[in-house]
């Protein structure tokens, strides 16, 4: 009599699956609008330790701890006129 081992799912099957798992959530955040919502977070000034300001490194303003300005992070518009983020190094984590 020979005996039979079990049959397992082969790995690829897995991954496959993991990643078109994967495929279905991003979809849903795109469809959903939780992406835009994500993105917008990622890219706030205040988020990444900032400060948003007219002006950089003024003392009048109360920046003078953060002079180094950062155009890809975005302020929201709180006035007319669109405010700078303001951290206080020149690299961002």
């Amino acid at each position: 009599m020979i005996k039979k081992k079990a049959q397992g799912m082969p790995i690829t099957v897995i991954i496959i699956a993991v990643l078109a798992l994967l495929v279905l959530v991003i979809l849903a955040l795109v469809f959903t609008g939780g992406l835009s919502k994500w993105l917008t977070k990622t890219s706030d000034c205040e988020n990444k330790g900032g400060m948003c300001a007219f002006t950089c490194g003024s003392a009048a303003e109360g920046t003078e701890e953060y002079p180094t300005e950062y155009p890809e992070l975005t302020c929201p518009d709180k006035d007319t006129q669109p405010q700078k983020c303001c951290l206080k190094f020149a690299s961002v984590v």
